[in-house]
């Protein structure tokens, strides 16, 4: 079994590997797009609210339709 990616830092390098559900996040007088993401490195109790639009800037690669 290979070893995993490594980042600069040392640590486990994680991929966005699916989008599982959006929401809508008021924010002064904006609205934000919140994704819940599973990584790579976990299951989909470990997923995380991401902000899409710094996620899209981290990880050009990542196919939100998909």
């Amino acid at each position: 079994m290979p070893l995993p990616k490594m980042d600069k830092e040392g640590l486990i390098e994680v991929q966005p590997m699916k989008l599982l559900d959006k929401k809508l996040v008021k924010k002064k007088n904006d609205v934000a797009v919140y994704g819940l993401i599973q990584w790579t490195n976990g299951d989909v109790q470990d997923a995380t609210w991401e902000l899409l639009e710094e996620l899209c800037k981290r990880f050009p690669g990542f196919d939100l339709d998909s």
